[in-house]
């Protein structure tokens, strides 16, 4: 590992702490929008890595508030065009740019229709202005390897939503404590 992609590496767990001090009562509104909304289809929106993040968010939706949440093939909506129904629909969409128009289009197709989230880290993103909710990941320009640190707060991000969809207090102080929790320890080199 390179001494920018170490570096870069460590400084996930400020983003995290940065993540977490900041939207606290945008994230509460959210779960209270959340937790008073039927839904009967969730969706998740990204690719890449940004999608690895939503099978996480998924799973977390699906085991904690028992909801079937599945990946939308872009497609549908960017080349297809199909008639999919966008009533009731929760849409969530993960991005590190924000700038994809694959991803950005179905937001604002399923906008009309439905609740949207962005969890992003460029929140002037086009994706952001799409969404809803638009939820900064705060992970702060990548140097070195793309991803490292939006991957780690777009996860965070998720479980923040979910913990307050659920608003379940241990959720919530379980992720409040991660920034102690992953601190780097000293190394001897």
């Amino acid at each position: 590992m390179t001494s920018m992609m170490l570096k870069e590496a460590i400084s996930a767990a400020e983003c995290v702490a940065l993540q977490l001090a900041s939207d606290t009562e945008r994230y509460a509104e959210l779960g209270r929008k959340l937790r008073s909304t039927s839904f009967s289809t969730a969706l998740t929106i990204a690719r890449g890595s940004s999608d690895h993040a939503c099978n996480y968010v998924a799973y977390l939706i699906m085991a904690r508030l028992g909801r079937v949440v599945a990946s939308l093939p872009m497609s549908l909506v960017t080349l297809n065009k199909s008639p999919l129904v966008t009533r009731d629909t929760l849409a969530i969409s993960i991005s590190q740019s924000g700038q994809s128009p694959d991803v950005v289009e179905p937001i604002r197709y399923f906008r009309d229709g439905g609740t949207t989230i962005a969890l992003v880290n460029d929140i002037d993103s086009p994706l952001a202005h799409a969404a809803e909710w638009a939820m900064p990941l705060r992970a702060g320009k990548e140097q070195s390897v793309a991803a490292t640190k939006s991957f780690i707060t777009s996860l965070v991000a998720g479980a923040r939503m979910v913990a307050q969809w659920q608003n379940d207090p241990e959720l919530q102080a379980g992720l409040e404590a991660l920034p102690v929790a992953s601190a780097p320890e000293p190394c001897c080199r």
